[in-house]
Order: C-alpha cells, then sequence, then structure tokens
C-alpha cells in the first residue's frame, strides 16, 4: 500500500522521467549540456507565467490575461527603449523606422520598471473586476487579454519592433557562470514564492481563500484584498517574462504569447494543482511545464509536422489531467483507508 500511495503521489516524477527516457531514446543529443540548457531556458519564460497563474488558481479564479500581458509589457518597453512613448501614429507625425539606435525616453532601468509597473495595471484591473465588482475571473480577464492584445497591436500597427537594449538582452538571452540567465532567474522566483506560499500568513490566506471562501472571510481574512494581490502577481510575472523574451529574440513581437495563458493553466493543474482551489505547489507548477516543455521537444524530434503538433498535444494534455485528477482520488481514497485500518 505504501508503495502505491508514494506511486500515486509522486506520479508527475513519473511522468517526467518516463519523458526524459522518452527524448533520450529519440535523440542521442537529448542529454547534451547545450541542449539541456536550451531546454531550461525555453521553459523559463513559460514558467513565469504558470507560476503567477497557480497563486491565481489557489484561490480559485482564472487568467487569461497573462499571455496578452506578456507581449504588451515587451512591446512597451521596447517602444520607449527606441525612443517613443507610442510608436504607431499617422506617418506625418514621424513614424516609426526600424532602427538599431537607441534614443531611450527614460534610463533603461527606469523603462524596465514602468513596463513591470504597466503591466501589474493590468494585473490591478482583472482584480478590481474580480474582488469589488464580483465580475467572473473567466471573463472579466477575457476582457482585459482582448484589451491588452489590442493595445500591443495598437502601438505597433501590428509589426514587430527590432532590436534591443544590451541589459535586456543580457537579462534574457546572456549567461551568469555558462547558465543562461533566465534560468536563474525563475529559479531564484521560485525558491522566493515557495517559501512566501508556505511560510507567510499571506500566503497560507491564498490557499485558505480557494479551500473554502465563506470560512476564510469569516476567519477574519481579508478576500478582497488577497485575490487583487494575486491577480496582480500573475501579471507583474507574465510582464516580466515578456520583457525577457524580448531580450531573447531581439524584438517585441505583439503576437508573441498568444494560447500561453492555456499552457500556463495546464502547467499549474498538471502539477497538481485543482482548479477550484486551494490545492497546488510551486514545484508541482515547475514540473508540469518541464512536462508541456518535453512533449514539445518529443514532437519536434520525431518530425511530427507543426500544424499537427497541437492536436496531439492537446490529447496528451488531456489525458494527463484527466490522469492526474484520478490519481488525486485513488490517493485520497487510498489515505482514507489507511486512516481507518490504523485506528482500528
Amino acid at each position: 500500500m505504501r508503495l502505491t500511495n508514494l506511486i500515486l503521489r509522486y506520479n508527475i516524477i513519473i511522468l517526467l522521467l518516463v519523458l526524459v527516457v522518452i527524448s533520450a531514446i529519440i535523440s542521442p543529443y537529448f542529454f547534451t549540456w547545450f541542449n539541456l540548457l536550451k531546454l531550461l531556458q525555453t521553459a523559463s519564460y513559460v514558467a513565469f507565467v504558470a507560476l503567477g497563474m497557480l497563486f491565481v488558481i489557489l484561490t480559485g479564479e482564472i487568467d487569461l490575461s497573462v499571455g496578452a500581458v506578456f507581449a504588451f509589457s515587451g512591446v512597451f518597453l521596447t517602444t520607449l527603449t527606441h525612443g517613443n512613448w507610442f510608436t504607431y501614429m499617422p506617418e506625418f507625425l514621424h513614424p516609426y523606422v526600424p532602427t538599431f539606435e537607441f534614443t531611450p525616453v527614460l534610463p533603461i532601468q527606469w523603462i524596465i520598471l514602468l513596463a513591470l509597473l504597466v503591466g501589474v495595471l493590468f494585473g490591478m484591473v482583472n482584480g478590481v473586476l474580480v474582488a469589488r465588482f464580483g465580475v467572473a475571473s473567466f471573463v472579466g480577464s477575457l476582457g482585459v487579454m482582448t484589451v491588452a492584445r489590442g493595445l500591443a497591436l495598437t502601438y505597433t500597427g501590428g509589426a514587430p519592433i527590432y532590436g534591443q537594449a544590451k541589459l535586456v538582452e543580457y537579462l534574457g538571452n546572456g549567461k551568469f557562470l555558462g547558465i543562461p540567465m533566465p534560468i536563474w532567474l525563475v529559479a531564484i522566483t521560485a525558491i522566493f514564492l515557495h517559501v512566501f506560499l508556505t511560510k507567510t500568513r499571506t500566503g497560507k490566506a491564498i490557499i485558505a481563500v480557494g479551500s473554502d471562501f465563506e470560512a476564510s472571510r469569516l476567519s477574519g481574512i481579508n478576500v478582497k484584498r488577497i485575490k487583487l494581490l494575486v491577480f496582480m502577481l500573475a501579471s507583474f510575472l507574465a510582464a516580466f517574462s515578456g520583457i525577457l523574451m524580448c531580450g531573447r529574440l531581439v524584438t517585441a513581437d505583439p503576437r508573441v504569447a498568444s494560447g500561453w495563458e492555456l499552457d500556463a493553466i495546464a502547467a499549474v493543474v498538471i502539477g497538481g494543482a485543482r482548479l477550484s482551489g486551494g490545492k497546488g505547489s510551486v514545484a508541482g507548477t515547475l514540473a508540469g511545464v518541464l512536462v508541456l516543455q518535453l512533449i514539445n521537444n518529443i514532437l519536434n524530434l520525431t518530425g511530427v509536422n507543426v500544424h499537427f503538433q497541437p492536436i496531439i498535444k492537446g490529447i496528451i494534455v488531456i489525458v494527463a489531467m484527466v490522469g492526474s485528477r484520478i490519481l488525486e482520488d485513488k490517493l485520497t481514497e487510498s489515505v482514507a483507508v489507511e486512516s481507518s485500518d490504523m485506528a482500528r
């Protein structure tokens, strides 16, 4: 029984190991240092978005705007870096001309901070809609997603902006001790969020709100403030990841990260979180991100048609999520049986 419990409890780790073995069998280059670093670096951009989504889901809510916030923050930052407050203007008003010459409107550090602040504002709008006006998070964040994506396209006229400041390039694609910066940054962020979630009163309040909304409210937890906080955190992490992606691509694309909100939700749920709230972990979410990344890696290594890949990926994600729920129910049942036996 204990072995069964271990298998049920660590099913995400077992799934990861299976995918790693499959990848290693398919490609002899999988376990090369270069490939592993690239895989982790690629996963890190989605990981920031998924970690933010985790906190929203822990409260029993959902945020569909993170992909659009990701795109807009990068566009906004790059626009300011190129010396414009607003890129897409009528031709007679000095339209944007692609150039690698930078005349930032502010020092680059302040531009990064401002781009993060603008990202957080989207989260604040989400939080106010949900917490203050009682709008369903699915609907509210869908509206914010549409606005943010529309602003990103309007800012650029629908075209990418090429060229990026050196600091942003370093953060998104530079290396420290031979390891890409995004990997370091997501590791530091994950450790901080894990401690915050498990060791602080606010973190425990987030879990409590998702577990039992009414009991949390009656116990004195400011539920509205908690929900506002998690939406702002999710947007902050999405905006930060969007800035890092600009550094990696040396480009700001208003269409980037389309559908990432669904990948983030899938990663969180595969990692063991409950969509109804109250259950989830930082480690599980990171494992879920790696599962999705390994699935992408396997599909690419096997040469599956790029248009067919989303179908296979979607089926795998559905099976993984259903399987995760079944295993969770089995584990709960097994623990209950064990407790009953011990009581006897």
